[in-house]
């Protein structure tokens, strides 16, 4: 089944077997689920044992480990920058994921905003583990949700299939931080990422001082001033990953990166 842990007032993280995490922001009239995690189980079921409202989906991105059970829900966003990912779940794991048709998705646009009733919660855009990594913003409580946008406290993926440019990513990065400066995001804010358990076990979380450790790194990556060494990450395409590390900051990439 699932670890249920209560984050805050209203708040939960559903934990599922492959350490993915499902969040449910609950409002007075509506309930945001931030992701749905790799569970072949049912989660709805789990979901209306904390909750009655009426449920909103919200997809960080469209990898599988991420989007699993979408057919049980009425109304799900994901970016259609992530259409290609999307696809190929449905293409691969037709039976394994359950999941709604990609036609069937409502478009998570940039910077859309979720009003649950008493409890807004903001979206921007951060384009590099896949090209619609979307992160979301609740000031009610000081969270940052960003799926694996920022990696989980290992470094950040890049060598996915989709991934972007490390230009591109570098690019979005810097955008992040004004989206963050503009929402008074400071160091007593707290990001939850998809894969949570990651931060704990390598005792970096992600904060602030990490984006930018993380745009000096792809600074690097891109002038030649650094180079990462060979990896064993899966790239998803038989070509060689690599990884390199700037203080809190790290990135996995290929060649085909630049």
């Amino acid at each position: 089944m699932f670890e249920i842990n209560k984050i805050a007032s209203e708040t939960y993280a559903l934990i599922d077997k492959d350490d993915c995490y499902i969040y449910l922001l609950i409002g007075k009239n509506k309930t945001l689920v931030i992701d749905l995690g790799d569970t072949k189980i049912p989660i709805k079921p789990e979901i209306e044992k904390i909750t009655s409202n009426d449920l909103i989906v919200a997809l960080t991105h469209g990898h599988g480990d991420h989007v699993a059970k979408s057919l049980e829900f009425d109304k799900v966003y994901l970016s259609p920058l992530d259409k290609n990912n999307y696809l190929e779940n449905e293409l691969l794991f037709p039976n394994y994921y359950q999941l709604k048709s990609y036609q069937e998705l409502l478009p998570l646009e940039n910077f859309k905003k979720f009003d649950l009733g008493d409890r807004i919660i903001e979206t921007f855009p951060l384009g590099g583990h896949t090209p619609g990594s979307t992160v979301f913003v609740d000031k009610k409580n000081k969270f940052v949700f960003c799926g694996d946008a920022l990696g989980a406290g290992k470094g950040v993926w890049i060598q996915c299939l989709h991934g972007t440019k490390i230009r591109e990513y570098k690019k979005n990065l810097m955008n992040a931080k004004k989206y963050l400066n503009s929402y008074g995001v400071d160091n007593s804010w707290y990001f939850w990422t998809g894969h949570q358990k990651q931060v704990y076990r390598s005792n970096n979380p992600i904060s602030l001082e990490l984006i930018d450790d993380m745009i000096v790194l792809c600074d690097q990556l891109i002038k030649g001033n650094t180079v990462g060494e060979k990896s064993d990450v899966p790239t998803f395409d038989g070509t060689q990953g690599y990884y390199a590390s700037y203080k809190k900051a790290g990135i996995f990439y290929k060649d085909s990166s630049f």
